[in-house]
């Protein structure tokens, strides 16, 4: 299977080669991308030579950290990966809930449901990023001190995940 992970740090920070070992893999993952630049680089990724068989997207957090509404535009980012790719499944991750001392308590898993629901509406897959930490207590475990980015636990558990939904 051809994997193409696409986003900001939270996919370009990862091997996803050595965790997918038996399939093809592209890390398109950009440090510090919004979805705005994401979207506008949709077109320019030489992704039809050989189409990924499944796209998985991660991408908002800098939006957020921007305190910036990227729903609009992520509903863009997913017409065009559809028009570019109309065989190939989409999986959305939802943000992991990060700790941003600013940001009011709710706001992820609100933002969360917003995106879901624009998955079921396009028929793409959706991951539940803010289901995949347990609770508070533990997210040391999951965050690095930034409190945005991944520890190697929290690699390994979302990547386990992604497994899980895609069936490998």
């Amino acid at each position: 299977m051809k994997l193409c992970f696409l986003g900001d740090s939270l996919i370009e920070y990862y091997d996803w080669q050595a965790r997918f070992p038996g399939h093809t893999v592209d890390n398109l993952g950009i440090s510090g991308e919004t979805t705005a630049e994401l979207l506008f680089r949709i077109p320019y990724l030489d992704l039809t030579t050989e189409a990924p068989d499944c796209v998985i997207i991660m991408t908002g957090t800098n939006d957020i950290l921007m305190n910036t509404n990227f729903l609009p535009t992520y509903e863009q980012i997913v017409i065009s990966i559809r028009q570019l790719l109309p065989k190939t499944s989409l999986v959305a991750c939802g943000l992991f809930p990060m700790t941003i001392s600013w940001m009011a308590q709710g706001s992820i898993p609100q933002i969360n449901a917003e995106l879901k629901a624009l998955c079921l509406r396009y028929k793409i897959g959706y991951l539940d990023g803010d289901r995949l930490i347990p609770d508070a207590m533990t997210s040391h475990l999951f965050f690095l001190e930034d409190g945005v980015h991944l520890t190697p636990h929290g690699y390994t558990v979302w990547s386990k995940a992604i497994t899980r939904h895609l069936h490998l």
